[in-house]
């Protein structure tokens, strides 16, 4: 059976950070909230996969990528709408051109979801046009951490709602993994 996966960065030790600041404006969010149903994660591709078969795709990227953690900075964030009246406030990395490169490699052995550009970001919450979103919310915006390389599953809004490859010890605050 196909389920909605992705291949993901989380952070090593500053998870309570990211869920803080979107926790500060809980009570605006519609659909999304980070640290509700969803881990902190900056998605590198989400993609339609055989639950049978992920352990495979796990072990075959895993073996072909140099870079499974690296640092990543974020000090800047992005406000934006789809074309409706529901907004996005995301986190976006200083890292861009590596996130992208990462991209461009793991979307040669699955099919993303997505077609339009790249976009590397670390979403937040979701609001609706009529609910005012205050930009104190990240002003003086400096997080950086280590983030990990990991599997893991979505649900229909993109919330990253299960890790499956990890290093618990690593990810306390994590379910335990699900592949080896």
């Amino acid at each position: 059976m196909n389920k909605k996966y992705g291949v993901v960065f989380i952070p090593r030790a500053r998870s309570g950070d990211f869920i803080s600041l979107a926790g500060n404006n809980k009570v605006n969010a519609v659909s999304y909230c980070l640290g509700e149903a969803s881990a902190p994660h900056v998605t590198i591709c989400q993609f339609f996969y055989d639950s049978e078969r992920i352990s495979d795709l796990w072990v075959m990227l895993s073996n072909q990528l140099e870079q499974v953690q690296m640092t990543i900075t974020f000090k800047t964030y992005s406000n934006v709408t789809f074309g409706r009246d529901l907004y996005w406030i995301s986190l976006l990395p200083e890292e861009r051109g590596e996130l992208e490169r990462l991209f461009s490699i793991i979307s040669t052995y699955v099919k993303p979801t997505r077609t339009d550009l790249y976009d590397p970001h670390l979403t937040l919450f979701n609001y609706r046009k009529s609910r005012d979103f205050s930009p104190e919310l990240v002003d003086g915006l400096s997080i950086s951490d280590t983030f990990d390389l990991v599997v893991g599953e979505f649900d229909e809004v993109g919330q990253l709602v299960q890790v499956l490859t990890q290093n618990p010890m690593e990810h306390p605050d994590l379910p335990e993994s699900k592949l080896t």
